[in-house]
């Protein structure tokens, strides 16, 4: 059967994918000299690249190769001259308020950072995904409503196949998001809690097309399993919870409904009460499958059939029956369990100082038997052990104190790497730690503990931004204010088109700038900033001369250096006109203006073009500022202006996305229409490239109307 994205990838006119290519880029040599290098990657099939396939891969061999030369050459120079017409140059600071919550993709590969709102209500929280190999944010969302509720966990949960994240999200609702789409809006949510003023509990299913959703429903029943499809999925209710006292229809829920969630086997939804009621719920009947007492700490894997918890010491049980297994280790102390991606392993945490008086460390077990203990040294006074499995299971991060040891796990276990760090949780990426503690959030390299990237949520930086003129932000201009703080007292810019602006009357600091930033490629990919051709601008004004410039951009900043000139020039000359001689030259300049031919002087069609685009955008995202900008893309494609079209359809060029799917369904067609028949007879003939881009642009359309 066909899931979400393989049926819509088939309706937009794409096929089922096989089994993945060989990357054509991984035939580069990272060790060859600079020139030689360059010379392969120039002579690469870039017309046929492949993103997802390709560009981990060259990442990759050019990280080797920036280590072998010591810095940055012309070979990265080469591979970013060839990327940066599909990137955007991006910061990391789109949290306003501290992160609450947090979950790495099931391949490790992206991290999904979530906040509730600030100050400003409307506003929205925020979700950020970031490419953890490279450490950097690749993709900021607005959520309405903010993403999930102070105080209150699984917020954040990336779908099975890491294709959607799932958020609760605008206070009581759940919601499937594109973690590397343009629209923060959800592709399906559901709103059962009938106005609770908390979100749900709630966990999705194996295959990730269904979610469990703890509310009360009708009758009390026990929560939904609730279809995260379409603008109105429809809930199926659970069992009733019915009365403590069969006598008395009005006494308290006999059950309490669940929290600590898992949907690890398919049959089976589980988890427990701050009562210790623990009970299973069956998928297909949706009545209550088993109950027994909880003993905790109860701890259930991502997926599979097994869960542990401790009734006197550690127990396997089986989620289908709710029984004990044969693997009954009885190990005592546990206070916390890390499972693997899979569920084969689980790391069983004992601390220091446990009620039990049991040895601290990190025993690991594998489809419930015993199989081998790292040994870590003598733990400090007040540390306590944490536990992180990689994705493929295969190595486990430890942290005590400020250290964190890699060790290899088979039938024993083989210390890898150790480094220092002050972080206080680790969780394990693809080849990269991501780190807490307070500096924030920070990206370390296994092998090492070499720090790729850092960021620190919702700082103010004390220093003024390049953008702002007169106590005006002209950064608010954008989706995404281009000004970020480089620490707590400077600021600079990064506009999405590549222009970089330092600190107002600060040396520009490139090496500063560069671990703020990246280029992104398809709101996916990290790509250095450094292996380009970087020059950072002292100011706006300077800025305004990059070739990468938008023409608003210039247009704004460019006003004061044209209007020190022109003062300039006055002082020069140091000559006023007298009166008869300015009545004259102002009676010859109404005799000119008497002869206007069109378009008039000064009000070329790519500046009255830019003047309405300002305007749209100076409305905000509202119904009339959508309207405006569909005109605006249908006008400019019908004068034969492909490329402002294009940039108000795909929110680019200073463009946020789309806020309602229906307008820009809509505008996508009618563009494309008038593109094929109703342009100036002046207009340049349509390329191949250009068609492909109507054709992308009908399969978004149709994509979105079944919304």
């Amino acid at each position: 059967m066909l899931g979400e994205d393989e049926l819509m990838a088939i309706l937009a006119g794409g096929a089922e994918a096989g089994p993945p290519a060989a990357s054509p880029f991984a035939s580069l040599d990272p060790e060859a000299d600079p020139a030689t290098l360059k010379a392969a990657i120039e002579a690469l099939p870039w017309g046929e690249l492949d993103v997802d396939r390709d560009l981990p891969v060259l990442r990759a061999i050019l990280e080797v190769h920036e280590r072998r030369q010591g810095g940055p050459s012309d070979a990265h120079r080469a591979a970013t001259a060839r990327l940066r017409p599909r990137a955007e140059l991006v910061h990391a600071h789109g949290h306003d308020v501290e992160v609450e919550w947090a979950d790495l993709s099931p391949d490790g590969r992206f991290l999904a950072t979530g906040s509730w709102v600030g100050d400003d209500y409307d506003r929205g929280g925020v979700l950020q995904i970031w490419d953890v190999h490279a450490g950097r944010c690749v993709n900021k969302l607005r959520i309405r409503g903010g993403v999930g509720w102070p105080d209150y966990g699984g917020c954040v949960q990336w779908r099975p196949d890491g294709r959607r994240v799932g958020l609760a999200f605008d206070t009581n609702g759940v919601g499937s998001f594109d973690p590397f789409g343009k629209s923060g809006e959800p592709d399906s949510c559901a709103y059962i809690t009938d106005g609770w003023s908390r979100p749900p509990s709630w966990v999705w299913s194996p295959s990730g097309r269904e979610v469990y959703i703890a509310c009360w429903g009708p009758k009390m029943a026990l929560g939904a399993i609730v279809p995260l499809i379409g603008r109105s999925p429809v809930p199926r209710w659970c069992v009733s919870a019915e009365p403590s006292d069969p006598k008395d229809p009005n006494s308290e829920p006999g059950r309490e409904l669940l929290g600590g969630l898992s949907w690890s086997d398919p049959s089976r939804i589980v988890g427990f009460a701050a009562s210790d009621q623990l009970y299973a719920i069956d998928t297909e009947t949706r009545g209550i499958a088993w109950e027994a007492k909880a003993h905790p700490p109860v701890s259930f894997p991502p997926i599979g059939a097994i869960f542990a918890m401790q009734p006197a010491g550690l127990v396997f049980y089986e989620v289908t029956s709710g029984l004990p297994t044969l693997k009954v280790p009885m190990h005592v102390g546990g206070e916390s369990y890390a499972w693997t991606r899979d569920g084969v392993r689980v790391a069983t945490i004992v601390q220091p100082g446990n009620k039990f008086g049991a040895e601290p460390g990190v025993f690991v077990y594998e489809r419930g038997d015993y199989l081998c203990s790292p040994d870590t040294p003598a733990i400090p006074e007040g540390a306590r052990l944490g536990a992180s499995w990689s994705p493929d299971g295969e190595r486990l991060a430890i942290s005590f104190g400020e250290r964190v040891q890699i060790w290899s796990i088979g039938q024993e276990a083989k210390l890898l790497h150790e480094f220092t760090t002050s972080a206080s949780s680790l969780e394990y990426g693809d080849g990269v730690l991501v780190a807490w503690g307070p500096f924030g959030l920070a990206f370390l390299r296994e092998d090492d503990g070499a720090l790729l990237g850092a960021f620190e949520p919702a700082i103010e930086a004390e220093g003024e931004s390049p953008l702002e003129i007169d106590g005006t932000d002209h950064g608010e201009r954008w989706a995404w204010n281009p000004a970020f703080p480089v620490d707590r007292q400077r600021v600079a810019a990064a506009l999405p088109e590549g222009v970089v602006i330092g600190p107002p009357d600060e040396a520009a600091d490139a090496a500063a700038i560069d671990r703020r930033i990246a280029w992104v490629i398809d709101r996916k990919w990290a790509w250095p900033w450094r292996w380009g051709e970087i020059q950072v601008w002292e100011d706006a004004e300077a800025a305004a001369a990059d070739p990468a410039a938008p023409t608003a951009f210039k247009r704004q900043f460019a006003k004061k250096s044209r209007g020190k000139a022109s003062a300039a020039k006055g002082k020069g000359k140091g000559k006023v006109k007298d009166e008869p001689e300015a009545a004259a030259a102002g009676g010859a300049k109404a005799k000119a203006r008497g002869r206007v031919s069109w378009p008039p002087s000064g009000g070329s069609l790519d500046a009255i073009a830019e003047l309405f685009k300002e305007g749209v955008m100076a409305l905000g995202d509202g119904y009339h500022s959508q309207d405006y900008r569909r005109k605006y893309a249908v006008r400019t494609m019908g004068l034969g202006d492909f490329a402002r079209a294009a940039a108000a359809i795909d929110g680019e060029d200073g463009w946020g996305a789309w806020i309602e799917p229906w307008f820009s369904a809509y505008t996508r067609g009618e563009v494309a229409l008038t593109a094929l028949d109703d342009r100036i007879a002046a207009a340049p003939p349509l390329d191949d490239d250009q068609r492909e881009v109507l054709r992308r642009w009908l399969r978004e359309g149709e994509a979105l109307l079944k919304k």
